[in-house]
């Protein structure tokens, strides 16, 4: 099985995908997890540009790099409290995913369900690839994020993937209504400290080192017909999520080929007569283009260079070195355009890279 709708997985870096819109609901479950281990909300805030006011409206929406950032705040802050992924892995539930877990619900069958997950996986919450494939053990559904994890901090990673698997681990049984289909675990990362308390969250002890995190699901289940199984309900759910990623393709468009253009060359600063150039436009038809899709050229210079900034920090380069990749004439003043991005000055990023 492979995505129907992939396109937010389509731009040629990390960079461009970390831009694309996507739905408040994971951060605000974050911030309420975040609250009850203590956690401030200005601290959990800190540089990611999220304004509270929109966790609370129902159609709010952030970037994907606004809550990886998020992400990192939470795991700096909450630095040696063991198994903070699986934890927070246990507050996702079909619903939060909305659409997306509506479809899944009224599926026919599971495999059916996992058809539906893959084809629209850009509206989940992981930060990897998700694929469904056959193995030795049974069918694997894998969460790949080998292209994504050179650049973030291992704790960080550790966490985004004991979310994802504690989140499917749950949602499978909520599926199934109680029955637990997983026979094998897989984790990409080494065992940590307390791998002894992934026994309290998945039904099967790890194997870690793997080369992608994954549950392995029994294959005789697969065609299981499912309880809450509803054809029209599925077809009118699918209908949204389709919406959904037609809305966010638009919104990509020729925002994400600048911020595409703009990560491919960044310590050139390219202008807008460069971009514009490079795209086969005139410079009036990209800005009137940008605003209609709400945005500026500098809006996108900012936002994809403080994301740009952002990995190259947290991937353990020194500030001066960071400002020469991006095309400053030194640290002073790349230090003054970060602090203008993200209100914190770029040495306290160090402070998530564990």
């Amino acid at each position: 099985m492979r995505a129907e709708d992939d396109f937010l997985r389509d731009p040629a870096t990390l960079s461009a995908r970390l831009a694309v819109p996507r739905s408040v609901i994971s951060a605000g479950l974050l911030t309420e997890f975040a609250q009850d281990y203590g956690v401030d909300r200005d601290a959990l805030y800190a540089g990611t540009g999220i304004d509270p006011d929109v966790l609370g409206r129902p159609d709010g929406e952030i970037t994907a790099a606004q809550e990886l950032a998020l992400v990192g705040n939470l795991v700096a802050a909450t630095d040696g409290v063991p198994a903070l992924g699986l934890e927070a892995g246990t507050r996702y539930h079909l619903t939060t995913h909305g659409p997306l877990g509506f479809a899944v619900m009224s599926s026919p069958t599971v495999r059916a369900a996992l058809d539906v997950v893959v084809r629209f996986a850009d509206l989940t919450f992981s930060y990897a690839r998700i694929a469904v494939e056959p193995v030795e053990e049974g069918v694997r559904i894998a969460f790949d994020d080998r292209d994504v994890a050179a650049r973030m901090p291992p704790a960080v990673r550790r966490f985004l993937a004991e979310r994802d698997l504690v989140a499917l681990e749950t949602t499978q049984r909520e599926v199934l209504g109680g029955t637990d289909a997983v026979v094998a675990v897989q984790l990409a990362h080494p065992a940590p400290a307390y791998a002894d308390r992934y026994a309290g969250y998945l039904p099967c002890e790890p194997r870690f080192g793997a080369d992608v995190h994954a549950l392995i699901v029994d294959p005789a289940t697969l065609d299981v017909p499912l309880p809450q199984a509803e054809l029209r309900t599925t077809a009118i759910f699918e209908q949204h999520c389709h919406r959904l990623l037609a809305q966010r393709r638009r919104r990509v468009g020729l925002s994400g080929a600048v911020r595409a253009e703009l990560v491919r060359r960044p310590a050139d600063r390219p202008s807008q007569a460069d971009v514009a150039a490079a795209l086969a436009m005139s410079e009036r038809t990209v800005r009137r283009r940008l605003a209609l899709e709400g945005t500026s050229f500098q809006e996108l210079v900012d936002e994809t260079t403080s994301i740009l900034a952002r990995e190259l920090l947290d991937g353990g380069l020194t500030v001066e070195e960071t400002a020469h990749r991006l095309g400053y004439s030194g640290a002073s003043s790349f230090s003054h355009a970060f602090r203008r991005w993200t209100g914190t000055t770029p040495g306290g990023r160090g402070t998530a890279r564990r």
